[in-house]
């Protein structure tokens, strides 16, 4: 986000490693792959009034799996939190590919991943904001 940007909207992105919820992990079956490396990042931006919080995560995760595969999850999440507890909420947005290591499949759909995220961006933006407009009018 430019700086001008900020100085419009009041919002300050952070970026780091995040620990994306349980319902964004491969699902491990009996028999099936197995997840053996997971890495996410996201940028979060929050807005708090106490005892509200509500988040735009941001976020890229990927999972290496037993099988030579790798799985690369892309999306936003609106997350609101009341009192430090979790209230769960649909995904704003999310896509998914899974393809092998180092195959042609895994690079066009890397690429496709990173062309849709920034499409879906201004629609999450707008989520946020009627999410925080819900919780915080007086």
């Amino acid at each position: 986000m430019s700086v001008d940007m900020m100085k419009i909207t009041n919002l300050v992105p952070k970026s780091g490693d995040t620990y994306l919820y349980e319902r964004l992990h491969f699902p491990e079956l009996c028999g099936g792959a197995k997840v053996v490396w997971r890495g996410a990042r996201e940028v979060r931006i929050t807005t708090q009034i106490d005892p509200v919080e509500i988040f735009l995560h941001g976020y890229v995760q990927i999972e290496a799996l037993s099988d030579n595969r790798i799985r690369i999850l892309v999306g936003y999440l609106v997350q609101p939190l009341i009192r430090g507890q979790l209230i769960i909420a649909p995904d704003t947005w999310k896509k998914e590919c899974i393809a092998n290591v180092g195959s042609a499949q895994l690079m066009n759909d890397m690429s496709a991943l990173k062309v849709e995220l920034l499409e879906n961006l201004p629609q999450a933006i707008r989520e946020y904001a009627t999410a925080v407009k819900q919780q915080f009018r007086s």
